[in-house]
């Protein structure tokens, strides 16, 4: 079986378990971790030669989550994303809600260069509140930067976000700027580790461990630990031939089960 890294390129984490209100969501916080999945579009795939890296390549996915088993919190996504040559651009979008009550949606659009090993990226996001119709809804946008190095078996990710340190009303608190770090390791063909620490103002640092295991051609499966809060995650990913269905799952100590499934198409 051939070495490889994550094929995703975008990391959308979920807007209520988040500390961003400014990432699109995605399975990413129920446990499925493969790789550091950044909206800056920055993550290539290695499974091919340094020879074939100009092809084009494609990926979207869609899904559907429910935090909490709380149907409010219900989050449905779509994030999409496409390598031209040495150039990438992704996109993601999020709800999170009902808008008739209360809604989140984020909009974030990321660009990407790749120079060999290295990788630098840039996203743009805009967040949007809405409570029903009967009352004004609230926006800001702000903006992240990453950049990244990567071996066959070895990636470092650096990645800032929020900088702007936006605002949602004039006499609200700002969203403090958030920094992250992410260590990938391929252990061996079968195995891969990533290891992630986020660093926000406010906040506690918080850690974040996930293995993943290639059971076969078909099946990955993979589990996940995170700090403050203390949390466990999970799930399992099926791929057939450039489509894949993946179900995830986490545990919250306090407010308990969430879980969602997503299907993706890749074209490699």
């Amino acid at each position: 079986m051939r070495l490889r890294l994550s094929i995703i390129i975008v990391v959308w984490g979920c807007i209520v378990i988040s500390t961003s209100a400014f990432e699109p969501a995605s399975l990413n916080q129920l446990g499925l971790t493969e790789g550091p999945l950044q909206s800056t579009g920055i993550q290539r795939n290695q499974t091919r030669d340094d020879s074939l890296e100009t092809d084009r390549q494609f990926w979207m996915n869609s899904g559907y989550f429910r935090q909490y088993e709380l149907s409010d919190f219900d989050t449905r996504f779509l994030t999409a994303g496409t390598w031209l040559g040495q150039h990438a651009v992704v996109l993601g979008l999020s709800q999170l809600g009902n808008p008739d009550y209360y809604a989140e949606q984020v909009l974030q659009v990321g660009v990407g260069h790749r120079l060999r090993r290295f990788q630098i990226g840039l996203n743009m996001s805009l967040s949007k509140q809405s409570f029903g119709e009967h009352y004004s809804s609230l926006s800001a946008a702000t903006w992240g930067v990453a950049a990244s190095w990567q071996t066959q078996r070895i990636s470092i990710t650096l990645v800032a976000d929020d900088l702007s340190r936006p605002k949602f009303h004039n006499a609200s608190i700002p969203t403090e700027r958030k920094a992250s770090v992410y260590i990938g390791i391929v252990t061996t063909d079968e195995s891969r580790l990533w290891l992630r620490q986020d660093f926000q103002k406010g906040y506690p640092p918080r850690y974040r461990f996930t293995q993943l295991f290639s059971l076969n051609r078909t099946g990955t499966i993979f589990w996940d630990f995170s700090s403050n809060p203390s949390s466990y995650g999970g799930g399992l990913k099926l791929s057939f031939s450039s489509y894949n269905i993946t179900y995830a799952a986490s545990h919250h100590p306090v407010l308990g089960l969430s879980h969602g499934l997503s299907i993706g198409y890749n074209e490699l």
